[in-house]
């Protein structure tokens, strides 16, 4: 559902220009015929009632029902016992909203079933992506090929910084040596495999 600050953080780093490189867009769970979930932009927390109570398909007490488990979270700090699942926490949920918003949003960020998932890493995911700072939950669409995004810029700074890379080398020969490794009798400090 879009990228952790952390991520965006070391892109600027290394010379990548989120801006440049990724579209951005409101995060959006509807479906073809237009029931569903679309945040609108601004702060997390305002963006994300205004975007529940304009949800299509469903009546005020789905939205209301997901308003007050969602408040719950919130003044729990995210928190739960760490052996309950995605289905136990939403269990009281209704099923339009379980069916339309949890169990598709579980699934794109956890790559689990509700029924199996792992509540605390589902709340993290909540908290980090849905109330922690405008546009965090927004979705990050790639301008260009991906190795633009992060790995070539990583590459050319680490070049920048002096760093000696070669990438795709068959080593034939390693060896250790008291200041680091030798490959094919090429002096470096670390190896990667």
């Amino acid at each position: 559902i879009g990228a952790y600050r952390q991520t965006l953080a070391l892109m600027r780093s290394v010379g990548a220009d989120p801006q440049r490189l990724l579209q951005r867009l409101p995060l959006t769970l509807r479906y073809p015929d237009g029931h569903g979930l679309q945040l609108p932009p601004g702060a997390p927390l305002p963006a994300f009632v205004r975007g529940v109570l304009a949800a299509r398909g469903w009546g005020w007490a789905d939205r209301l029902a997901l308003l007050a488990a969602a408040g719950g979270w919130l003044l729990r700090g995210f928190a739960c016992p760490a052996d309950w699942t995605v289905a136990r926490l939403c269990r009281r949920l209704p099923a339009a909203v379980r069916r339309d918003l949890v169990e598709p949003l579980c699934v794109a960020a956890l790559n689990t079933p509700m029924a199996e998932a792992s509540a605390a890493v589902f709340l993290t995911v909540l908290r980090d992506a849905l109330f922690s700072g405008s546009g965090s939950a927004d979705l990050l669409l790639p301008r260009q090929p991906l190795a633009a995004l992060l790995p070539s810029p990583a590459l050319a700074w680490l070049v920048q910084h002096g760093a000696q890379i070669q990438l795709a080398h068959r080593a034939g020969q390693l060896s250790r040596t008291p200041s680091g490794w030798q490959v094919d009798g090429w002096a470096v400090d670390a190896v990667l495999l």
